[in-house]
């Protein structure tokens, strides 16, 4: 189990492009303690392994997964799901709006015309 614990921290180390001494310095452990924990040659307390997680931006169960790529993807998946329906909310909202001003600059056009 500390060995695939240890490759998925070393998977979300790689896919965020941090070198062993960058995640290192934000986890507050020094380098050798990293490669240890990443080629799962110690066991890592309960609470350093929310953290790694919390760091990586992942749930902690995702570390004791032996799918991380598929739960990644799914993840990106979701978020993209739900950024495209913020998306459409967003783009409805500015086409509304467009709406209204083209209104009111209309009404305003026929208020100036019937003054002059």
């Amino acid at each position: 189990m500390r060995k695939l614990i240890g490759e998925n921290i070393k998977q979300l180390r790689q896919k965020h492009s941090w070198t062993k001494t960058h995640m290192a310095d934000l986890l507050g452990i020094s380098v050798p303690t990293l490669s240890r924990i990443e080629a799962g040659r110690v066991d890592i307390c309960l609470s350093r392994l929310y953290q790694i997680a919390d760091v990586c931006g992942v749930g902690v169960l995702q570390l004791f997964s032996r799918g991380t790529q598929k739960v990644e993807i799914k993840s990106d998946c979701s978020k993209l799901k739900i950024a495209r329906k913020n998306f459409v909310c967003k783009e409805t909202e500015l086409l509304n709006l467009r709406r209204k001003i083209i209104g009111m600059h209309e009404e305003l056009h026929r208020h100036y015309k019937k003054q002059n």
